[in-house]
């Protein structure tokens, strides 16, 4: 396994990559297996729970009102 985290063509085709992520620090990951010579897509870390909350219920329809009053009452 060593040597797949390791191997230079990998790392510099993108199939194996390193991710920030915000509570975990720097690891590898596995790269975007699909190749195209305009389109590089970016790899990141994943979200941590609960991240993306307003922007969904946002996304829903709820008001900002509404969003705060879910935070207060620990809904969310």
């Amino acid at each position: 396994m060593k040597e797949i985290a390791n191997d230079p063509s990998l790392r510099a085709s993108g199939s194996i990559t390193e991710v920030a992520h915000k509570e975990r620090g720097t690891y590898l990951t596995v790269g975007s297996p699909i190749k195209f010579s305009d389109l590089k897509p970016e790899i990141t870390g994943s979200p941590l729970l609960g991240e993306h909350s307003e922007e969904v219920l946002a996304g829903l329809g709820y008001a900002a009102e509404d969003i705060k009053r879910l935070r207060e009452s620990a809904v969310i």
